[in-house]
């Protein structure tokens, strides 16, 4: 097993999207971070593993033969990434359900890097620790994502305040948007569908420092 998993780890590189409570903006970040990684590379998978499987349709109103693909039916999170490996994938985003805590624990298992999105609100701020502890006590590196943010909000530094006790918080903030919404009815990213390219910009910036952690993990 344990050949299996070096062997996972070094051929396809696993972000697993999670949080505890719900409306944080996981499905979105998954796939938007999916399709700028399709950008580099055709070879990237999602795994939907949220009962109300919101990336999935989202994937079908994408339209058949655009990437990224997905591995459907994934009951085990490990066997979704062995069926993404042995097609090659590069990257594999797995979207976790919110407060599913037996879902979520083996999805960390098999990352290299479980992002934690969370809005600036008490409540959102408070929830953060049942998914802290699961990584931790998995060895599994995490990061913050302050989503939905408005940088001239007080409130917005006092969350990233606050969250940087637990762990990293990325200074790459994901602002509220309407393209993310927009993209997300319609099967696209929110850069896919903006005009400004503002929407861009944070999702590169994102994906960047995702790989600049998953890469610190992975020796790639």
């Amino acid at each position: 097993m344990a050949s299996v998993r070096r062997l996972m780890v070094k051929e396809t590189k696993v972000v697993v999207l999670a949080a505890s409570k719900g409306g944080a903006g996981k499905t979105t970040l998954a796939a938007a971070l999916a399709v700028r990684a399709c950008k580099e590379s055709e070879a990237v998978a999602l795994i939907d593993l949220d009962p109300q499987q919101s990336l999935a349709r989202w994937w079908e109103l994408r339209g058949a033969g655009r990437h990224p693909e997905l591995i459907s039916d994934v009951q085990v999170p490990g066997a979704g990434v062995e069926t993404a490996r042995g097609k090659g994938c590069d990257w594999v985003f797995i979207d976790t359900p919110p407060g599913f805590l037996s879902t979520i624990e083996p999805a960390i298992g098999v990352a290299n890097l479980v992002l934690i999105p969370v809005r600036a609100s008490a409540l959102d701020v408070e929830a953060v620790a049942p998914v802290v502890e699961l990584c931790r006590a998995q060895n599994v590196p995490f990061a913050f994502v302050i989503n939905h943010a408005e940088p001239r909000w007080r409130l917005t530094e006092s969350a990233a305040s606050f969250l940087g006790k637990y762990g990293k918080v990325l200074d790459e903030w994901v602002s509220y948007r309407k393209s993310y919404i927009t993209g997300m009815t319609l099967g696209q990213s929110g850069p896919e569908v903006e005009n400004d390219g503002k929407c861009a910009a944070e999702i590169d910036a994102l994906w960047r420092a995702v790989k600049r952690l998953v890469r610190a993990r992975v020796g790639a």
